[in-house]
């Protein structure tokens, strides 16, 4: 009798024992917090996100409550996996975070591409509303045409004028535009004068701004339909002032995807002759990397001369503004979201002090490397008593600029790993 009523106690103990765990677990399941569509959205998990908002439009439909909104999130879902699956193939050199008024003193363009400014800066004198002045606007070289947001019907839409004797003409609202999207800004057109990029929201934005394409044509005598110019460019966020520069075959464009309030990342890129897409069956999985830019260095896979050609011609574009008297004094890549321009930049002292060493170690780099190819120039079509005599000097003088060179490289290592400390 004893052992059956110690059987049937130990089975009560063990029954209320599972009865708790089983709470337990509801609990724990319960504090269990949900995803939301917008937050499958922001981490490009578009498909999920496309998947939970239709069951949510179901349950919306049999309580008979509006599904408006879940029905522009399904739009935005389905954009994102579209442009996803057909990221262009972008190789980015270089990105730099800016606060978002100090936009412009990162982009570096050729006179022959135009000129990007405020409104207020290129119409002097021009009666504009606060917001028009603030605008960033744009002007070729012949600064005989200029492209600017303005408002109407209490949006920004774009407009142009031309310049005539002097003085700016009467403004009219870019045909073809007028019925795309709302808040149309940061306008730039290509050397032909008949493609041109510029930023708005709408239903075809996958964010807040996205860029997007159009094409003049003659015959019609308007802007063609604009095209969203999709991913990397374009992101959950807002991306927006698309440049090229085609003298030096360099691009830039800005996102606060990945940034504080107040902040934007401006990219640096090489811009494809003709749009490539990743082979889906070979990124499937890295394609979202790509898409978000998560790393700049990830894009060089294969391009590495293409890669230091731009890096090249972006350095010289900022030796030539140090020679000419321009604010940046060089461009020191810390990270792949990080590049200064001064000393000044620098949090950390002691990478301070590196970097000025850094800096006068380039300049006597250059000036000996200048020297060193000029020997060479003159060894190469010299006679053989002429060589003889050059052929000392220049080996001495290769010694030289590769122990330079070492030294600029060990300086960089060193800039790098007190500055990140700081960060």
């Amino acid at each position: 009798m004893q052992k059956i009523i110690l059987a049937l106690i130990l089975s009560l103990i063990i029954t209320g024992a599972n009865a708790q765990i089983k709470k337990g677990k509801g609990k724990a399941n319960a504090s269990v917090s949900k995803v939301s569509p917008e937050e499958l959205i922001e981490s490009y998990k578009f498909k999920e996100a496309a998947t939970l908002i239709n069951k949510e439009i179901q349950a919306a439909q049999r309580k008979q409550q509006s599904t408006e909104k879940l029905e522009e999130l399904l739009v935005t879902a389905n954009n994102g996996q579209n442009m996803l699956s057909s990221t262009e193939d972008v190789v980015f050199i270089d990105s730099v975070v800016v606060d978002k008024e100090k936009i412009l003193e990162v982009y570096r363009i050729s006179s022959e591409s135009g000129k990007i400014d405020y409104l207020k800066n290129l119409m002097k004198g021009s009666k504009l509303s606060l917001k028009e002045a603030n605008s960033i606007a744009y002007t070729p070289q012949l600064l005989d045409k200029i492209y600017y947001s303005s408002i109407k019907d209490s949006a920004l839409y774009m407009f142009t004028r031309d310049r005539l004797d002097d003085q700016w003409g009467e403004a009219k609202q870019v045909q073809g535009l007028e019925d795309f999207g709302y808040d149309q800004i940061t306008p730039f057109v290509l050397t032909d004068g008949a493609t041109l990029y510029f930023a708005a929201k709408g239903e075809e934005s996958l964010g807040g701004y996205d860029i997007f394409m159009s094409r003049y044509s003659q015959d019609q005598g308007t802007f063609l339909k604009p095209e969203n110019i999709g991913m990397p460019f374009n992101s959950p966020s807002n991306d927006y002032l698309y440049v090229v520069d085609e003298a030096n075959n360099l691009g830039w464009f800005a996102s606060d995807r990945r940034q504080p309030e107040g902040k934007v990342c401006v990219y640096v890129f090489i811009p494809n002759e003709t749009r490539k897409s990743y082979d889906l069956e070979n990124f499937e999985d890295a394609i979202p990397n790509f898409a978000k830019i998560n790393s700049i260095k990830a894009t060089w896979a294969g391009e590495n001369d293409r890669v230091k050609s731009a890096l090249e011609r972006l350095k010289n574009i900022f030796s030539e503004e140090s020679r000419s008297g321009a604010s940046s004094d060089f461009l020191f890549v810390i990270n792949d979201s990080k590049t200064y321009t001064s000393l000044q930049d620098f949090k950390d002292a002691k990478a301070k002090g590196y970097a000025s060493q850094w800096a006068e170690a380039l300049k006597i780099y250059d000036s000996q490397k200048a020297r060193l190819d000029s020997e060479r120039e003159v060894y190469s079509t010299a006679d053989t008593e002429k060589r003889n005599s050059l052929k000392p000097q220049i080996l001495a003088k290769e010694k030289e600029v590769e122990k330079l060179k070492a030294s600029i490289k060990n300086l960089e290592k060193l800039i790098r790993e007190e500055e990140l400390k700081k960060q």
